[in-house]
């Protein structure tokens, strides 16, 4: 999740095919969706044209190129990136050696391993553990991979 400053324009409601209902938000950067209630009822209330300091999570791209900004919390005006600063430090996904295209994929998949082992054992102060924790969390992705892909 990245923190945007960014004015928000206008909005609209929407629902998606689902029948669930979400808000889009037009700002200087774009149309983004929110789904958060509590988040979509305090923009809304914003005059328009007023900065604030969006957190934004954005999909990966879709097979016709179209990446879809989230908006799902609101941070304190100032502690965002303009949204030039925000694009240039996004811009490069993570790799793998061998070219592969899942590598962020897999690097989201040990991050919530490792955040979901620490909170399990409660080790959050015995730094050393740390490093063997991801190492740990690591192997059980590549794990997961092999027998999924047999």
């Amino acid at each position: 999740m990245e923190k945007v400053n960014l004015k928000i324009l206008d909005f609209e409601d929407k629902k998606t095919k689902g029948n669930v209902r979400y808000t889009r938000f037009q700002t200087d950067d774009g149309w983004m969706s929110c789904f958060d209630k509590k988040v979509c009822e305090t923009l809304k209330e914003l005059p328009k044209d007023t900065e604030i300091c969006l957190e934004i999570t954005k999909s990966e791209p879709t097979e016709e190129g179209r990446v879809f900004s989230n908006i799902k919390g609101i941070g304190k005006l100032g502690e965002g990136k303009a949204p030039q600063e925000a694009e240039k430090s996004n811009s490069v996904a993570p790799t793998s050696k061998n070219g592969n295209n899942y590598a962020a994929m897999y690097v989201s998949y040990a991050k919530d391993i490792f955040c979901a082992i620490i909170a399990d054992t409660n080790i959050q102060s015995v730094q050393g553990l740390h490093q063997d924790t991801m190492k740990n969390a690591i192997e059980l992705v590549k794990q997961a991979r092999v027998e999924f892909e047999k």
